[in-house]
């Protein structure tokens, strides 16, 4: 029933796209599906001032535009965590078809062992560029980014890193252990990427650029400068959520504070929040400013079992399936995959640009289920889902059953009480059990409970993990 308008839906809709962002009148999604992952130096992967990230989502792969942020301590590693009070670059080894993440300040990366980095490879696209300082574009301690996403746009977020790979393929080997951040300028109506420390900008420095919007996934943030060294993060998809990924960059138009100092990011696992912190413990600025980017983390797990869990992709080969692929559903027509329509209607999803919506009926259930085979010796899992209610008069459930070696059943469970009656905002829901039996398979379904109303649900995780390899709440005391 609910499929069909939807072929000529679709083609207004495309009809529509296409006539306002030829317009101008908004920006669609330009981003490309994120490469992201985790990299700790080691011994063994370090040389001099650089350690070789040999990892196969950007392994002989010059294209790539990387994107780095230090993290102190990585969950479920064992590593023990560093401070790393320098700044780190990006460089691509044209002869070993590896990328490198190396010390600005040109010290040995044997001295910064058990570094850990969130790492994020992109695509080149109308959001991602490089950008070469030059004598055209610097100003003092400032080089001006001219590109037409950001131009005349102060709403923009910008995250960037350091490379020595420019456009085209042209090095630029210059060095700067410089603090940066961005700014927008009103006079000139540009971003611009600075040293903290306002010395004079070099030229021939090439940084790769990533320009996103503030939503579901990308916000900014100020220190209120009275946690010490520290500032805490605030955020549905951050809180209590210890295996997100973030990429973060200073901001000074947020409160024009500077904050001269490297930093990085940690979970507390103390109060289940991510922070940010200055690498030389010293005091916060008050009034600090940062660009925040939460990044699928779909990448980045012992075992990322789920299928699709974001319902980005359909089960059909025409987009018109209202089925999201990898997904059984015993009864269609109370629920399906949507997608934002930008610019004309409000976002089904919190990230990304689809979402499953399932509309309740009176004395109706209706159930979207997949059934999983983890890796064999896990026995923990993990599961977590965002969710957002609008005039429900019932509920609805998200839980795994999970079977196991030993003959046995047991069940994970996220908690029914937050998919209740009601109108509510996006919540994020977790939970972790460890079972006394390896597992066998996963059956993990979402269930509507005879309501009336809609339950939004998207960003859908299940991990299956060894709890002896891999704790879920390592307790990582920062000094």
């Amino acid at each position: 029933m609910m499929n069909k308008l939807r072929p000529l839906l679709i083609v207004l809709v495309i009809s529509l796209v296409t006539m306002l962002t030829q317009s101008g009148a908004f920006v669609t999604n330009t981003g490309s599906k994120d490469n992201l992952f985790v990299w700790v130096s080691s011994a063994s992967n370090s040389t001099a001032n650089y350690t070789r990230v040999s990892h196969p989502l950007v392994n002989n792969n010059d294209a790539s535009l990387l994107f780095v942020t230090p993290s102190y301590g990585v969950g479920g590693t064992s590593a023990t965590p560093i401070y790393y009070n320098r700044g780190a670059g990006v460089y691509y080894n044209n002869s070993t078809g590896i990328w490198e993440i190396f010390n600005e300040d040109s010290s040995l990366m044997s001295n910064s062992l058990n570094a850990a980095f969130h790492v994020v490879a992109k695509s080149p696209g109308p959001s991602t560029f490089t950008h070469v300082s030059a004598a055209a574009n610097i100003s003092a301690a400032v080089t001006y980014i001219n590109h037409p996403l950001t131009n005349n746009n102060s709403n923009a977020r910008l995250f960037i890193t350091h490379t020595l790979n420019g456009p085209g393929g042209t090095l630029y080997t210059n060095y700067t252990n410089k603090v940066l951040g961005v700014f927008y300028s009103n006079s000139e109506n540009k971003w611009a990427i600075f040293f903290q420390d306002q010395s004079a900008m070099q030229p021939d420095l090439a940084f790769n650029v990533y320009v996103a919007f503030s939503g579901s996934t990308t916000f900014t943030h100020t220190s209120a400068g009275n946690e010490g060294h520290i500032t805490t993060l605030n955020h549905i998809a951050l809180n209590n959520n210890p295996w997100a990924r973030i990429m973060v960059t200073q901001n000074y138009s947020l409160s024009n504070v500077y904050n001269n100092h490297h930093i990085g990011v940690w979970y507390d696992f103390s109060i289940g929040r991510w922070t940010i912190f200055n690498q030389d413990l010293t005091i916060m600025s008050t009034g600090a400013g940062f660009n925040i980017n939460i990044v699928d983390d779909a990448n980045d797990v012992v075992s990322q079992d789920l299928v699709n869990g974001s319902f980005e992709v359909e089960s059909g080969v025409d987009n018109t399936s209202s089925i999201p692929q990898g997904w059984f559903s015993s009864n269609p027509a109370q629920g399906e995959r949507l997608c934002n329509l930008y610019g004309i209607s409000p976002d089904v999803a919190f990230g990304g640009d689809c979402a499953l919506v399932m509309v309740g009926a009176p004395s109706t259930s209706a159930t979207f289920a997949q059934t999983l085979r983890p890796p064999g010796g896990t026995n923990t899992i993990a599961m977590s889902a965002l969710v957002r209610g609008v005039n429900q008069t019932g509920g609805g459930t998200i839980f795994a059953r999970v079977f196991l070696t030993n003959g046995t059943r047991g069940i994970l469970r996220l908690s029914s009480t937050d998919i209740n009656a009601g109108t509510y905002a996006w919540r994020y829901l977790t939970a972790t059990r460890t079972f006394p039996s390896t597992i066998q398979r996963v059956r993990i379904s979402i269930v509507t409970q005879e309501p009336t109303g809609t339950l939004y649900v998207d960003n859908v995780r299940l991990s299956a993990y060894n709890s002896s390899i891999r704790q879920e709440a390592p307790l990582i005391p920062m000094p």
